[in-house]
């Protein structure tokens, strides 16, 4: 496929998931965000599809870049460049009817049927689930993968929060459908699942080989996704390491996630004083613009120790504290004021 060329098709849950296949989020991605407010929206599309109103539901584009295949025994990967929140959700949707079907006899058929769409088969890779979220959401995702009891899936590493959304959004999930079954009866679950995987309607974007993900993941953004700044920053950091995986991996694990994690939730609000040290001028709107035109010839690395300069003082005013002596405070005040 030519450079920038995109290849478009339609695709359904159960042509994605056919076959050995990995799909992955990388470290460009953010965690899993969706919260109520979007499950109740998914909500209503199978709703809409049980109810006779439509037959299908269309949930928009998955853009993916496939990284590789074709060996013997391995798996299909693609990258997950967008679309990342939508398909995580019905996977961990198609897992509750897993772990609620375990529970019914008449239904146990149903769970042994699901595992084979969820789970790879091959013997390098038996019982792999064919999803895999971002680092940060991994420990979350593998002890959602433990609820299943009828077979023991190979968990991924236990990296990233204990708490957070990806597991909220399997509890939301189970307890919706709890109820649903007591309204509806056993058969509900089976006929969900066939809804989730032949009636939910994408368009799957495949970029070239050769396509850098972290320029497609750019794009998108200005085409009018909505991300926060740190998505952005992120992004615009990795891409420094062009096609350098294993660089972006070893970088990310030893220094970028130590950041993250660091700052937990107040890093999102850490970049705009960031950028008004370096530019007073600066507004919210500008903000990301103004920070990568100023690292447009700098390092990852480097990069990296400049934002960590301020961290010190900027957690002790955003969590109450006072500012640690020595770290540079007067500075701050003085470039703020230039």
């Amino acid at each position: 496929m030519p450079k920038d060329e995109l290849k478009a098709t339609d695709a359904t849950l159960q042509g994605l998931l056919e076959g050995e296949r990995l799909y992955l989020a990388p470290i460009l991605q953010r965690r899993f965000v969706w919260t109520r407010k979007e499950l109740d929206e998914l909500w209503d599309d199978i709703d809409q599809i049980m109810q006779g109103v439509d037959k299908s539901r269309f949930l928009g584009a998955l853009v993916l870049q496939h990284r590789s295949g074709g060996l013997a025994f391995e798996p299909n990967t693609y990258w997950i460049i967008d679309g990342q929140q939508r398909l995580t959700t019905l996977y961990l949707l198609l897992l509750v009817v897993v772990e609620l079907s375990e529970q019914r006899g008449r239904t146990k058929r149903l769970a042994a049927d699901l595992q084979q769409v969820l789970l790879n088969q091959s013997n390098q890779h038996k019982n792999e689930p064919k999803l895999r979220p971002t680092n940060s959401d991994l420990r979350q995702f593998g002890d959602v993968l433990k609820q299943v009891e009828s077979v023991t899936i190979a968990i991924p590493e236990a990296v990233g929060h204990y708490l957070g959304r990806l597991r909220n959004m399997h509890e939301m999930l189970r307890g919706d459908l709890e109820q649903r079954l007591e309204e509806e009866g056993s058969s509900y679950l089976s006929r969900l699942a066939d809804l989730v995987l032949m009636k939910l309607k994408f368009v799957q974007i495949l970029t070239s080989d050769d396509e850098n993900p972290h320029q497609v993941f750019d794009r998108l953004n200005n085409a009018g996704q909505r991300l926060q700044i740190v998505d952005l920053v992120r992004n615009a950091v990795f891409q420094k390491f062009g096609g350098r995986v294993a660089d972006q991996e070893t970088f990310y694990n030893t220094s970028w996630k130590p950041f993250e994690d660091e700052m937990d939730e107040a890093i999102d609000g850490y970049f705009f004083p960031f950028a008004l040290i370096h530019k007073p001028s600066t507004t919210q709107a500008q903000v990301f613009g103004d920070l990568k035109a100023r690292w447009r010839n700098v390092s990852a690395p480097d990069i990296l120790e400049e934002l960590k300069r301020y961290v010190p003082e900027y957690l002790a005013l955003a969590r109450g504290g006072s500012i640690p002596i020595g770290c540079g405070s007067s500075e701050v005040t003085g470039r703020r004021s230039s």
